[in-house]
C-alpha cells in the first residue's frame, strides 16, 4: 500500500511535471497581416486583417495599435483611417505568447484633379515685336496637376513659348491655346498683330514760367517725344482756376493775382510737364530813375556797388540795365556792380527797361597795386586709384591779388602728373607731392597724392546653357561665368523659381524633381548683376540624334558676313538647343543665331553642338584680306607760324579710313628753316620759310604745310569776350569766347575764375555752369601781360520737375522682426522737389516709416509704396514676411538597418530636428549606387547582393544619419519573427539559449539583430546569426529582476519579444526545472501544486 501510495505520488508528480514542462496544447505561435505595405490618400480608409497562427488555440485574439495615430488610426476590425501625410506603422499584437505582426501605411496628399482652365486675356493687340505673357488660372483653385501646354494657330504671326509668353512676329491674327495636362481642358486668347506702336516718352513745355497781368493770356506749346510716337494727345489743367485757366489748346488766361501751376499730360504713358504762373495786378509805368552816386573814384582792380532807385515805388516793371561808356576803363554788371580796370574816366549808365529813363555815374580810375601774400591748397592729402583724377584748387591771398597766376609741379610724374590748371592724374601706385608755387612772390603749398591698384568691380554674369530639358531625377550642371575676368570678387549664388520642379545647389548642380518649368538664376554677390537657365522638366524626352550644317566649308573677305543654318535630328526632338563656337575669334567669330563674321586673315572652324546629347558638325571658314587702295592724303594745318625753337605736330589723314597700307614719309623744303621727324612734328631751327611734305608709301600721294619761323615775339595788348552779360537758370551751361589781341600775339594762354563759385563756376575752356541762385562775375585774363575781361552772371532758380521714382528693391523677404531700408532714385536727378511718401498695403505684417525702413512684423505679403509729392509718381517693392529662421540640430531615420531583395524597393524617412526648423531640406546618397540606389525622396532600390549605406544630409547645418542597407539575391522577404521560449527563467550567474525563428523557412535573408532593454539584469553574452539559418543567443542573468530580450529582423524590421525573469538560486529548486517558458504558472506556481503531494509522501515513508 505504502508502496503503492510512493509509486501513484511518483507519477503524479511526473505527470504534473510532463504537464507544466512542455508547450500547452494548441498554444499560440506567432501572427500575421495580410498587408506588409498599404498606401492611403488623407481621408480615405483602408483594410488589414491578421491572422493568428496556432492549432486549436483557445485565445486568439490580438490587438491593434498605430505608433502615429495622428496620421493613421486603425480600429478592431482592422480598418485604418488615414488623416495626415507621413508615415505609421500599424502593429497586430497576440493577448497570447505576445507575437507581433506590422504593417507600413503611407498616408499622402489627396490628388484634386483639374476641372477647367481660363486665361486673363481673351483678346489682345500687340505691335510687331511686342510681348504679352498670358496668365492661367485653374478650376478649382487647389487642383493638385496645374501644368499647362501652350500652341498657337500660327507661329509666323504670334509665336507662345512654354511659360504662356505671346511674342508678336508679324501683321495678322493667330489664336493662342492653353491646355491642361491633366483633364486636356482648353482655353484661348484670340492675338492681333499690327504695326508697332511707338509709344510716348515724354513731354515738354517751351517754358516752365509764366508772368502775366489780369486778363492777359498766353499760350504755351506742348512737344510730345519721340516725334514719331503714335499717339500725341495731351490734356492740359491748372492747379487753381481761380487764378488761372487753361483750355484745350494750351492757352492760359490770367483771371486773378497769385500763382498757380498749368500741367500737360500726355494721354499714352502719362508723362507731365509744367509751367508756374504768376497773376499779377495791372501794370503801374516807371516815371524815372536816379543813383545813389553821381561821381566815383577807384583803384585798378577796385570794385563799387551803385544802386538804382525807380519810381514810383508801386511801379510794375523795375527792370534796369547798365552800361559802360569805356569798358577798358571801368566795367558794370546787370547788378550796378562796378570794376576799375586801368586808369581813365567812364560813365556808368542806368536804364529803366519800362519808359528808358535814365541816370548817371561818372567814374575815374587811378593806379593800384596788390602783391600776393601767400597760397593755400583745398587738401593737403588725397587718395586715388591708378587712372582716375583729382582736381586741386589753389586760393591765392590776398583776394584782390593783382597776379594771381600759379605754376604747378609734380615730384614724380609717373606717380602723379598734373596739369597747368591743377588737375591731378593718377599714373601708378605710389606717392608723389604735388606743388602749387605763386608767379608773383613765389609762395608754394603742397598736396602728397597716394595712388592705389583700384578694385576690378563685377560687370556682369553669362551661363553656359540659357535653357535646359531633364527628366525627373536627372541631373545637369551650369557654369557661371563672371565678368570681366580679373574682377576682384566672383562669388555667385544659385536659386530656383520652384524648387518642387527643379532644385539648384550652391555649386550649380540642378536636380529635376517633378514635371514642370523653373527658372535657375545665378547672382554675383558684387554686384548683384544676374543670369538665368530656363528649366523644363518632363518624364521622358525625345533625344537628339545627331546636327548638320548647311555647309562645311565658306570663304569670307575681311568685315564680310554670312549665316550658317543648323538643322537637329530628329525634327521633333524635344531640346534642339546649339550652342556655337569658334576655333580662332581672333579670324572669325560667330554668334548665338549661327552668324559667322570675317575677323582677320586666316582659317578657322566653326562647330555648331546640341546641348542634348553634344552632337557636332563643323564649318571651315578661310578669311581673306581685301586691298582697299590708298585714294588721298591730308594734313590738319596747310600754314604754321613757329618761333624759333618751338614745335608743332602735323597730323596726317590717309583716305579711305580702310585703306589697307597707310604708311606715309615726310620731308622739309629746307631743314635748316624747319625740320620734320617720321611722326610729323615740325621743329623751328632758324628764321625763314620752309614746305613740310607728306607722301603716301601706297600710291605716292602727297599734302603741303607752309612753315614761317620768326625770331620776335608779339605780345599780348588785350582780351575781348563775346558776351559781357549773362541770364541762366540753376543747371544751365554756357559757352564764353575769349579773342586775345592782336591776333598773332605769340602767347595767347589765358586762364578763367568766377567771383562766386557757388553760384556759377567756369571750367578752363569757358564754359559756365549755374550752381545756385545769385550773382558772379566770371574774368578771363591773358597769361602774358595779365589783360582781362569780365561777364557779370545772374543765376535765377529753374523749377526741374519730377518725371519718375524708383526704389532699388522691388521684392524683398524678410523674417518676422527684421528691417530693411529702401532707397528711392528720384528722375531726373536735378529735380527741385525731390520729397517722398511711404505707404503700405498691410500694416499688420510689414511697416514702413517716412525713412523708407520697413519693418517685418507678421508673416504675410504687404506692398511698398513710395510716392513723390511732386507728379505723384509711384514705384513698388512687394515684401514677403517670413517666420523667423529656426536652424536645423540633426536628423535621423526610421531604419538604420534594411534587408532589399534584388529589384525590391523601400522608403526611408528622414525627420529633421527640431520640427518646427525652418530648412528642412535633404539630400539622399549610397556608398555604392550599384548595390543600393537612393532616390531624392529617400527611396532606397536594391539593384545588386551586397552591402552599402544610405546616408541623408540636411542642406542647412550638413548633419547626417545613416542606414546599413543588405541587398540579397533571394526573393522570399521576412514576414515574420518568434522566439522558441515567449519567456524565459534563470538563475544569477547562468545562461541559457534562446532562438529566433523566422517566417518563412524560405525567407532569402534571416539576419536578426538582439538586444536587451535592462543589460544589468540580463544580458546577451553570445549571437549566432546567418542570413541563411535561423539565430539565436546565449541569455546570461546578471541580477534578479526582469528584463525583455528583443530580436528584429534586418529584413522588413518586424520584431519578437521574451520577458525574462532573473532570479537567485535559493537551494529547493533546479535551475531551469521544466518550464521552458510554456507555462502561464512560471516555477513559483509548480512548486504551490507539487507541495501537498510532497508532504504525503513524507508522511508515508
Amino acid at each position: 500500500m505504502v508502496s503503492f501510495l510512493k509509486k501513484g505520488i511518483l507519477v503524479s508528480l511526473f505527470m504534473l511535471c510532463v504537464f507544466f514542462a512542455g508547450p500547452a496544447f494548441g498554444a499560440v505561435t506567432g501572427i500575421t497581416i495580410d498587408l506588409q505595405n498599404l498606401g492611403l490618400e488623407i481621408g480615405q480608409t483602408g483594410t488589414l486583417v491578421a491572422t493568428v497562427i496556432a492549432e486549436d488555440a483557445d485565445d486568439k485574439t490580438f490587438t491593434w495599435a498605430s505608433d502615429h495615430p495622428e496620421i493613421a488610426t486603425i480600429n478592431q476590425n482592422g480598418q485604418v483611417t488615414a488623416f495626415k501625410t507621413g508615415g505609421a506603422v500599424i502593429t497586430a499584437t497576440t493577448n497570447t505568447g505576445g507575437f507581433v505582426a506590422s504593417s507600413y501605411v503611407s498616408v499622402s496628399a489627396p490628388t484634386i484633379p483639374v476641372r477647367g482652365i481660363s486665361l486673363d486675356k481673351t483678346a489682345l493687340i500687340l505691335g510687331i515685336g511686342e510681348t504679352y505673357t498670358l496668365i492661367p488660372s485653374f478650376s478649382p483653385t487647389d487642383a493638385t496637376g496645374k501644368h499647362v501646354l501652350w500652341t498657337s494657330s500660327d507661329d509666323s504671326v504670334a509665336a507662345v513659348d512654354i511659360t504662356g509668353k505671346v511674342s508678336a512676329v508679324s501683321l495678322g491674327s493667330a489664336r493662342i491655346t492653353a491646355t491642361t495636362v491633366d483633364g486636356g481642358y482648353s482655353a484661348y486668347c484670340d492675338v492681333d498683330v499690327i504695326n508697332a506702336i511707338v509709344p510716348v516718352t515724354g513731354v515738354s513745355l517751351d517754358r516752365t514760367a509764366l508772368s502775366l497781368g489780369v486778363g492777359q493770356t498766353s499760350n504755351l506749346v506742348a512737344t510730345v517725344t519721340p516725334s514719331d510716337a503714335t499717339g500725341k494727345h495731351v490734356t492740359w489743367t491748372t492747379g487753381d482756376g481761380s487764378i488761372a485757366t487753361v483750355d484745350f489748346t494750351g492757352k492760359v488766361s490770367a483771371v486773378s493775382p497769385g500763382t498757380t501751376r498749368i500741367t500737360a499730360t500726355t494721354v499714352d504713358g502719362g508723362f507731365s510737364a509744367y509751367c508756374d504762373v504768376e497773376v499779377i495786378n495791372a501794370i503801374v509805368a516807371v516815371t524815372g530813375i536816379s543813383l545813389d552816386k553821381t561821381a566815383l573814384t577807384l583803384g585798378v582792380g577796385e570794385i563799387s556797388q551803385l544802386i538804382s532807385t525807380v519810381m514810383p515805388d508801386n511801379a510794375t516793371g523795375k527792370h534796369v540795365t547798365w552800361t559802360s561808356s569805356n569798358n577798358s576803363v571801368a566795367t558794370v554788371d546787370f547788378t550796378g556792380q562796378v570794376v576799375a580796370i586801368t586808369p581813365g574816366t567812364a560813365r556808368i549808365t542806368a536804364t529803366t527797361v519800362d519808359g528808358g529813363f535814365s541816370a548817371y555815374c561818372d567814374i575815374e580810375v587811378i593806379n593800384a597795386f596788390v602783391p600776393v601774400t601767400g597760397i593755400s591748397l583745398d587738401r593737403t592729402a588725397i587718395t586715388v586709384d591708378v587712372g582716375q583724377t583729382s582736381q586741386l584748387i589753389a586760393t591765392v591771398s590776398p583776394a584782390n591779388a593783382t597776379g594771381k597766376h600759379v605754376t604747378w609741379t609734380s615730384s614724380s610724374n609717373a606717380i602723379a602728373d598734373v596739369d597747368i590748371t591743377g588737375q591731378v592724374s593718377a599714373v601708378a601706385p605710389g606717392i608723389a607731392r604735388i606743388t602749387a608755387t605763386t608767379v608773383d612772390g613765389g609762395f608754394t603749398q603742397y598736396c602728397d597724392v597716394e595712388v592705389k591698384s583700384p578694385l576690378v568691380p563685377v560687370t556682369g554674369v553669362s551661363l553656359d546653357k540659357t535653357a535646359l530639358l531633364l527628366i525627373t531625377g536627372q541631373t545637369s550642371k551650369l557654369n557661371a561665368t563672371v565678368t570681366p575676368s580679373s574682377a576682384t570678387g566672383k562669388h555667385v549664388t544659385w536659386t530656383s523659381s520652384n524648387n518642387s520642379i527643379a532644385g539648384v545647389d550652391i555649386t550649380g548642380n540642378v536636380t529635376a524633381v517633378s514635371p514642370g518649368n523653373a527658372r535657375i538664376t545665378v547672382t554675383t554677390v558684387d554686384g548683384g548683376f544676374t543670369a538665368y537657365c530656363d528649366v523644363e522638366v518632363k518624364t521622358s524626352v525625345i533625344s537628339v540624334t545627331g546636327v548638320s550644317l548647311d555647309r562645311t566649308a565658306l570663304s569670307l573677305g575681311v568685315g564680310q558676313t554670312s549665316n550658317l543654318v543648323a538643322t537637329v535630328t530628329p525634327s521633333n526632338a524635344d531640346d534642339k538647343h546649339v550652342t556655337w563656337q569658334s576655333s580662332n575669334n581672333s579670324i572669325a567669330e560667330v554668334d548665338i543665331t549661327g552668324q559667322v563674321s570675317a575677323i582677320a586673315q586666316g582659317i578657322a572652324r566653326i562647330s555648331v553642338t546640341t546641348v542634348d546629347g553634344g552632337f557636332t558638325a563643323y564649318c571651315d571658314v578661310e578669311v581673306k584680306t581685301p586691298v582697299v587702295p590708298v585714294t588721298g592724303v591730308s594734313l590738319d594745318k596747310t600754314a604754321l607760324s613757329l618761333t624759333v625753337g618751338e614745335t608743332s605736330q602735323l597730323i596726317a589723314t590717309v583716305t579711305p579710313s580702310n585703306a589697307s597700307g597707310k604708311h606715309v614719309t615726310w620731308e622739309s623744303s629746307n631743314a635748316s628753316v624747319a625740320e620734320v621727324d617720321i611722326t610729323g612734328q615740325v621743329s623751328a631751327v632758324s628764321p625763314g620759310s620752309a614746305r613740310i611734305t607728306v607722301t603716301t608709301v601706297d600710291g605716292g600721294l602727297t599734302a603741303y604745310c607752309e612753315v614761317s619761323v620768326r625770331t620776335s615775339v608779339v605780345p599780348v595788348t588785350g582780351i575781348s569776350l563775346d558776351k559781357t552779360a549773362l541770364f541762366l537758370s540753376i543747371g544751365e551751361t554756357s559757352q564764353l569766347n575769349a579773342t586775345v589781341i592782336p591776333s598773332n600775339a605769340t602767347g595767347k594762354h589765358i586762364t578763367w575764375s568766377s567771383s562766386n563759385d557757388s553760384v556759377a563756376a567756369v571750367n578752363l575752356i569757358g564754359q559756365v555752369s549755374a550752381l545756385s541762385t545769385g550773382f558772379a562775375r566770371i574774368t578771363v585774363t591773358t597769361v602774358d601781360g595779365g589783360f582781362s575781361a569780365y561777364c557779370d552772371v545772374e543765376v535765377k532758380t529753374a523749377v526741374v520737375p519730377v518725371t519718375g521714382v524708383s526704389l532699388d528693391k522691388t521684392a524683398l523677404s524678410l523674417n518676422v522682426g527684421e528691417t530693411s531700408q529702401l532707397i528711392t532714385t528720384i528722375t531726373p536727378a536735378n529735380a527741385t522737389g525731390k520729397h517722398v511718401t511711404w505707404s503700405s498695403s498691410n500694416n499688420s505684417v510689414a511697416a514702413v516709416n517716412i525713412t523708407g525702413q520697413v519693418r517685418a512684423l507678421s508673416p504675410g505679403t504687404a506692398r511698398i509704396t513710395v510716392t513723390t509729392v511732386d507728379g505723384g509718381f509711384t514705384a513698388y517693392c512687394e515684401v514677403e514676411v517670413n517666420t523667423a529662421v529656426v536652424p536645423v540640430t540633426g536628423v535621423t531615420l526610421d531604419k538604420t538597418v534594411l534587408s532589399l531583395s534584388v529589384g525590391q524597393s523601400s522608403q526611408l524617412v528622414a525627420t529633421v530636428t527640431p520640427p518646427d526648423a525652418t530648412g528642412k531640406h535633404v539630400t539622399w546618397e549610397s556608398s555604392n549606387n550599384s548595390i543600393a540606389a537612393v532616390d531624392i525622396t529617400g527611396q532606397v532600390t536594391g539593384m545588386s547582393p551586397g552591402n552599402a549605406r544610405i546616408t541623408v544630409t540636411t542642406v542647412d547645418g550638413g548633419f547626417s544619419a545613416y542606414c546599413d542597407v543588405v541587398v540579397r539575391s533571394g526573393s522570399a522577404p521576412v514576414t515574420g519573427v518568434t522566439f522558441d521560449h515567449p519567456s524565459l527563467s534563470i538563475l544569477v550567474g547562468n545562461k541559457k539559449t534562446l532562438g529566433a525563428i523566422v517566417w518563412p523557412a524560405d525567407a532569402a535573408n534571416k539576419a536578426v539583430t538582439w538586444t536587451s532593454s535592462n543589460v544589468s539584469v540580463a544580458s546577451i553574452k553570445k549571437v549566432f546569426s546567418s542570413v541563411t539559418a535561423d539565430s539565436s543567443a546565449e541569455i546570461f542573468g546578471e541580477s534578479p529582476g526582469t528584463a525583455t530580450i528583443t530580436a528584429t529582423t534586418l529584413d522588413g524590421g518586424y520584431t519578437a519579444q521574451c520577458e525574462v525573469e532573473v532570479v537567485r538560486d535559493t537551494g529547493g529548486a533546479v535551475e531551469g526545472g521544466c518550464n521552458t517558458g510554456a507555462s502561464p504558472y512560471g516555477i513559483s506556481g509548480l512548486l504551490l501544486l507539487v507541495s501537498p503531494f510532497l508532504l504525503l509522501l513524507k508522511k508515508n515513508k
